[in-house]
This record gives structure tokens, sequence and C-alpha cells, in this order.
């Protein structure tokens, strides 16, 4: 196996926690500004065989016949709005039915995306942890009644992805729960 470098072996990492991620969303992750730089590491992993285009190149992961998890990419997109304050080994998969958990500023947050008719998977959130905070992705803030009754007692923010034509990133906004429907 060849020696790698400290960003190979975060790109393996998270390759490892997540599945395949975006091209973007791992380039986002990586932090470097320098694209070419991002591009070689991902080059020099394909050349060794640690990582495998999926649907083109979009997306990448450790092998060629994993499929990306919609969830977990969309709370991705969401951690990535927090991941410049976010020390990179203080993430990982979240608990059930959380996607991403992660550590910032002595706070710990989770990040959960609710699909439609199965709010009720909320209630199995830890309602005690008062350290922790809770990211709820919804389709739209118009679902926020819904998913009120399933809530925990723990501080609760929601957000929403909503993607523009020809733009592979989707722009993340965020409400606090009195504030959802009036940004519905």
């Amino acid at each position: 196996m060849p020696v790698l470098t400290k960003e190979e072996k975060n790109v393996l990492n998270w390759l490892k926690l997540y599945g395949p991620l975006s091209r973007e969303q791992l380039t986002r992750l990586l932090n470097i500004e320098n694209h070419k730089i991002t591009e070689n590491i991902f080059r020099r992993l394909r050349m060794n065989r640690l990582i495998e285009n999926i649907n083109g190149g979009y997306y990448i992961g450790i092998n060629k016949f994993d499929k990306a998890d919609p969830k977990t990419i969309q709370a991705m997109w969401v951690f990535l709005y927090f991941a410049g304050d976010v020390e990179p080994n203080h993430h990982r998969c979240g608990d059930f039915p959380g996607q991403i958990f992660f550590i910032k500023e002595n706070w710990e947050y989770q990040i959960v995306v609710v699909d439609d008719g199965l709010e009720f998977q909320l209630t199995l959130l830890n309602k005690t942890d008062t350290n922790r905070k809770h990211i709820i992705v919804v389709s739209d803030f118009s679902k926020i009644d819904k998913v009120k009754p399933y809530l925990p007692d723990t501080p609760c923010v929601f957000a929403t992805l909503t993607y523009e034509n020809g733009v592979s990133e989707p722009i993340v906004r965020f409400a606090l729960p009195e504030e959802a429907n009036a940004n519905g």
C-alpha cells in the first residue's frame, strides 16, 4: 500500500464513513483552495485503486458498485455549511435516524433528514441529551407542522435544500421552529 498524505487518508476515511460523496462535497471537505491540488489527491487515490468514479465521476466512492445514499448526500450539504468550523475528525455518521453527527464549539449536533411520511422516526432521537442540538432537514418548511409533534425537547433548527437550474450545489436555508412557517 502506498504512503498516503493526511488529506488522502481523510478522503478515504470520509468515504468509509459516509459512502460515496459528490466530487464537490469531497472538495469542500478537503478545504483546499487550489483546485489542482484537490484533483491530484483524487487522481493519486484512483491510480492506487483506492477510490473509484461513480456515475461518470459525479460521485466518488471506495467501490464502483457503491451507491450514494440520498439522505447522506443531503445531510452532507447541510454539514458543509458548518464544516469550516469543524475539525476534520470531529464528525461521523449520526445515530439513527440521523445521518451526520459533529462537534462544534463544545456542542454536539446531529443532522437528520426526514422523508415525508416518516416523521415518526424523530421519536428515536435522544430526548435527554441537553448538550445536543438537532438540525432537521425537511423537503419544505411547510412540512414543519407534521414534524413538530415528534421533536425532542433538545434545541432544534430546520433546514431545506433548494437546487437551482444548472447548479449542482443546493442553497441551504435554516429556520427555527417558530420561523419555519413564515419562510415556507
